[in-house]
C-alpha cells in the first residue's frame, strides 16, 4: 500500500492484542490507526473521488484532540478496549456519514473548525487549509471563503497571484460568525446527540442500537469512550454536551460518570432521554427515579423505544 486516501503513507503495522494495526503520521492529521483488514481491501482505502470527506473528518478530529482507529464493522466490539478506550473505532462508512450535509452544515462546521485556531475575538486565524474547509480542492475552497464573506460570518483577504493560485490572510471571525458560533455551541440546529452510558463491551450493541436509530431520523449519535473518569471530567465530554440537541443517558451499570454527564446536560437546559435495562431497574439513584425511563431487555426494543421517544418528544412528531 503506497496511499492512504490519496496521502503517501507515512507509518508502519505492528502486531497488537487486537490484531495488526498500522499507525500513519501527518503533520495534518497526527496518528491514523487502520486495521490490517481495512488495509487489505482497496476500495476501503482509496475512496477516489471521496478520498477528501474523509480526510477532512480525520482533520475534524485531529483539532478536537479526537483519537480513532479506522476498522471493519466486525472489529468494533474487540477494538472497545484499543489504548485503554482512548481511541474510539471507526467504519470508513461511519466517517462518510460524519461528512456535512449541505452548505448551511458546511459552514457551520468550518465556523466550529475556525474556532479551534481563533478562540479570542478579533484574532486573525492562520493555518487554515482546505481540509478545514472541508473541501475537495483550492477551487472549492475559495467557493466556501467567499460564501462565509457574503454573508458576513468572517472577513477576509483575497489575493490572485499571476498566473497562480489564489491566496488569503487576515481571516477574522466576524461578530455575526460568533454569535452564530453560540448557537451551536448551545445545541441550536445541532443534529448531534450525545450518549452517556457505561463503556463495557457488553453494552455496545446497545450504543449500536440508539445509534442506529438516531441515524434513522437524521441525527448522529456521538459517544466518547473514555474507560475511567478521576477527580475530573473530561472537558472534551462537557463541550461535546454543549454543542449537542439532547443527550441520552443509559444508567445501566450505575456509571457515576453517566449521572454526572446527565446532570450537566440538565443544567445546561439540554432534553435527556433516560434508559435502563429491565434487571437494572431497581439500582436507579433515588435522585432521578421520578424521571420516565425507557426500560428496555433487549436492543431491539431499546431501538424502538428510543426512536418513538425521541419523535415525541424532541422532534415532536405525531
Amino acid at each position: 500500500m503506497d496511499k492512504l486516501y490519496g496521502l503517501e503513507v507515512k507509518g508502519v503495522g505492528g502486531d497488537t492484542p487486537w490484531g495488526i494495526i498500522y499507525v500513519f503520521n501527518y503533520d495534518l492529521l497526527g496518528e491514523v490507526y487502520v486495521t490490517e483488514a481495512v488495509t487489505d481491501e482497496p476500495d476501503e482505502i482509496d475512496l477516489g473521488s471521496d478520498n477528501h470527506k474523509i480526510i477532512a473528518i480525520l482533520r475534524e478530529f485531529f483539532i478536537q484532540k479526537r483519537r480513532i482507529v479506522i476498522c471493519r464493522e466486525a472489529q468494533k466490539t474487540k477494538l472497545h478496549d484499543f489504548r485503554r478506550g482512548a481511541v474510539v473505532p471507526y467504519t470508513v462508512q461511519e466517517l462518510l456519514s460524519l461528512f456535512p450535509r449541505g452548505i448551511k452544515e458546511l459552514q457551520d462546521r468550518i465556523l466550529l473548525n475556525m474556532t479551534r485556531f481563533s478562540s479570542q475575538y478579533g484574532a486573525e486565524i492562520e493555518k487554515f487549509g482546505m481540509y478545514d474547509f472541508f473541501a475537495r480542492d483550492r477551487s472549492e475552497m475559495y467557493y466556501l471563503l467567499k460564501l462565509l464573506i457574503e454573508n458576513g460570518l468572517v472577513s477576509a483577504t483575497i489575493h490572485q497571484t499571476a498566473g497562480g493560485p489564489a491566496l488569503f490572510k487576515d481571516l477574522i471571525i466576524k461578530e455575526s460568525g460568533w454569535l452564530r458560533i453560540e448557537q451551536l455551541n448551545k445545541g441550536i440546529d445541532s443534529h448531534q446527540v450525545f450518549v452517556a452510558m457505561w463503556f463495557d463491551a457488553a453494552m455496545d450493541e446497545a450504543f449500536e442500537a440508539i445509534k442506529g436509530s438516531c441515524s434513522k431520523l437524521g441525527l448522529f449519535a456521538l459517544r466518547i469512550d473514555k474507560k475511567e473518569y478521576n477527580n475530573e471530567i473530561s472537558g472534551e465530554i462537557l463541550f461535546e454536551i454543549s454543542k449537542s440537541l439532547f443527550i441520552v443517558a443509559d444508567v445501566t451499570g450505575q456509571r457515576h460518570g453517566v449521572y454526572f454527564e446527565a446532570g450537566y446536560a440538565l443544567g445546561k437546559g439540554k432534553p435527556v432521554i433516560w434508559s435502563c435495562r429491565s434487571d437494572e431497574l431497581g439500582k436507579v439513584h433515588f435522585d432521578t427515579r421520578q424521571y420516565n425511563h425507557i426500560v428496555w431487555n433487549t436492543t431491539e426494543e431499546l431501538s424502538r423505544k428510543i426512536s418513538d421517544r425521541i419523535k415525541g418528544s424532541i422532534l415532536n412528531e405525531n
